[in-house]
């Protein structure tokens, strides 16, 4: 195969195309990442103060598993895309429900 081969180049250009989209999904959760443990720092420190952000950790981390569905959905990987989509619906609900409790 030379450099100059149609199908050499199809290659390329597909797998430029999914690292540019996978860098976008990690830069997406690395952000994340950082806000859960710096909240999850902050909950260490003194809960009473900052029992409030347990509603934003578990927002972000259904958001982590969000985008990461996304990520296996668009690469056709079935299993794991509707098991994260799960987990995003079960932490959602239990942020709403820290939501209810501790803010209201």
């Amino acid at each position: 195969m030379t450099i100059f081969d149609r199908n050499y180049l199809k290659i390329d250009r597909r797998k430029r195309s999914l690292n540019n989209s996978s860098f976008l999904y990690d830069g997406i959760n690395f952000i994340l990442g950082l806000g859960i443990i710096v909240c999850a720092f902050l909950i260490f420190v003194d809960i009473d103060e900052y029992e409030r952000l347990f509603t934003l950790v578990f927002f972000m981390s259904g958001t982590m598993n969000l985008v990461m569905g996304i990520k296996y959905f668009k690469r056709h990987e079935w299993v794991k895309a509707v098991s994260l989509f799960l987990a995003v619906l079960i932490l959602y609900a239990v942020a709403v429900i820290s939501l209810i409790a501790l803010w209201l």
